[in-house]
């Protein structure tokens, strides 16, 4: 049984006091409240300078000094404990406002920068075709034309900017996928729930921790079909992250061809619960403290690796969602920490449109784009001038003045902007022109205010996240154009 409080005596015949008091605290932080003999106040504050929170001289004990002492000792380590986990959820919450900054940051260059590309690749394609058929006209001879083609490095050089552009495509992708994935991590404070892919949540937050990886173990994956949960996204991020970089953190740093940290996805259908595992080949955990691992402020690490709160933390978060978290280690042998949760976790999803698959012909419409960012302008209006007719506008106030007299089938707008931002935007629409709020979309680099999430979540106002996929935007915008004409 823990003991609530220690009551050192300065005075022991085996160790001096003090050496005692900091074998207490090195062990658990615990209240302590030292006894000595001595009336002198040095003592005293040596003894607090090694953690003890209060203490006492003996002759000078009464019935209501002891308990007091004991009181407020426990007190003040409650508060201690109380100061440090609020500390350390407003660095969880900076760090995720820091990753939402960086992947807005990204997201917008990222977009032009690929819609770019692939326009740029199309015609490049196109040119390549086109002299290819010319030289397949001019196979060769005498003529001036017939000789310069069959001696002109055209050929070798259009082949050549095809696959330097496709391989800055990829490049770029890569940089979409590492801005999704802080963005992901980013959502740690909001509370949003939404239908969550474990598989694809897991995924993210491996390639958020493969950097500390890379150099300790072997990553192996076993991700099997999930049926989605309702969950927060980003505070199951957060649990996974942490898992994983437990995970590398208790494998030495200088063997990592023989060390392995698998991640694994379950499905249950007979108990309806899905969940995901952290193994690691790692120094695995004494059974003395299996039990309190998911203590707060319980920790084997360095005092500068690790604050204790990241178990207690995912524990908390797990059971908001009706789950529960299993351990199983062997020292030497490595660890796995099992996170479960039920399909049905008591929280519900707010409903959203779905970026929609359109089939069938498509359908021409105009389309208003507002957007501050002049080359997201220029590489939306790019790609969508082929399929629908665009008109674009760097202010919302331009676009208003534009839609009280004209009106559009799609209205697509950004959702951040620094004069008039989208909920602005749309309470002016709506008092300017309501019929036209059906056919709003808005798009997001990802770092939104807390009036901005409100805004959303009230309206529910269908909003998709930069970078677009053509594919993904091309679709919502038809599924906007056939609802306007149904």
């Amino acid at each position: 049984m823990e003991p609530d409080v220690v009551l050192v005596d300065l005075g022991l015949p085996d160790a001096t006091g003090l050496e005692a008091l900091e074998r207490v605290r090195a062990a658990k932080e615990l209240p302590v409240v030292v006894l000595t003999g001595l009336d002198d106040v040095a003592v005293g504050l040596e003894a607090a300078k090694s953690g003890a929170q209060d203490f006492l001289v003996k002759g000078e004990i009464t019935e209501a000094s002891l308990p007091r002492a004991i009181r407020l000792a426990i007190e003040r380590v409650k508060g201690a404990e109380l100061r440090r986990k609020l500390a350390h959820s407003d660095r969880l919450a900076s760090i995720g406002q820091l990753a939402a900054g960086v992947a807005h940051e990204i997201n917008n260059p990222v977009m032009f920068l690929l819609h770019n590309l692939q326009a740029s690749g199309v015609l490049i394609r196109a040119i390549q075709r086109e002299w290819d058929d010319l030289a397949a006209r001019f196979p060769g001879g005498d003529a001036p034309l017939e000789k310069a083609l069959a001696e002109s490095e055209v050929t070798a050089h259009l082949r050549e900017l095809v696959e330097m552009l496709d391989d800055n495509l990829s490049g770029a992708e890569r940089i979409q996928s590492i801005a999704r994935d802080l963005g992901s991590f980013s959502r740690v404070d909001n509370d949003t729930v939404e239908w969550v892919d474990l598989n694809e949540m897991v995924q993210s937050a491996c390639n958020l921790a493969a950097n500390e990886m890379r150099h300790r173990a072997r990553l192996v994956q076993h991700l099997r079909r999930l049926p989605k949960v309702p969950a927060h996204r980003g505070r199951l991020s957060q649990v996974a992250v942490n898992l994983i970089i437990n995970a590398v953190h208790a494998i030495p740093d200088d063997d990592p061809a023989n060390h392995c940290i698998s991640v694994e996805t379950k499905f249950d259908p007979q108990r309806a619960e899905v969940s995901f595992l952290v193994t690691d080949t790692g120094v695995g955990i004494p059974r003395e403290h299996q039990a309190k691992v998911f203590e707060p402020f319980f920790t084997t690490k360095e005092r500068d690796r690790g604050t204790g709160l990241g178990l207690s933390l995912c524990f908390e978060i797990v059971s908001a969602h009706r789950g529960r978290v299993e351990l199983e280690s062997e020292v030497g042998a490595g660890t796995t920490f099992q996170v479960i949760l039920p399909l049905e976790t008591g929280l519900a999803p707010q409903s959203r449109d779905s970026e929609p698959s359109s089939n069938g012909e498509q359908i021409r419409g105009r389309l208003v784009f507002i957007d501050d960012d002049d080359p997201v302008r220029r590489a939306l209006v790019r790609l969508l001038k082929p399929h629908h007719e665009v008109v674009a506008f760097g202010r919302a106030s331009e676009a208003v003045t534009y839609l009280a007299s004209h009106g559009a089938d799609v209205i697509l707008c950004d959702l951040m902007m620094p004069e008039v931002d989208g909920s602005e935007f749309y309470a002016t629409l709506k008092r300017v022109r309501p019929s036209l709020l059906d056919a709003l979309i808005f798009v997001s680099g990802g770092a939104v205010t807390e009036r901005i999430r409100t805004f959303v979540d009230r309206e529910e106002v269908v909003v998709l996240d930069k970078p677009i996929p053509k594919a993904d935007l091309l679709a919502a915008i038809q599924k906007r154009i056939r609802k306007e004409t149904q």
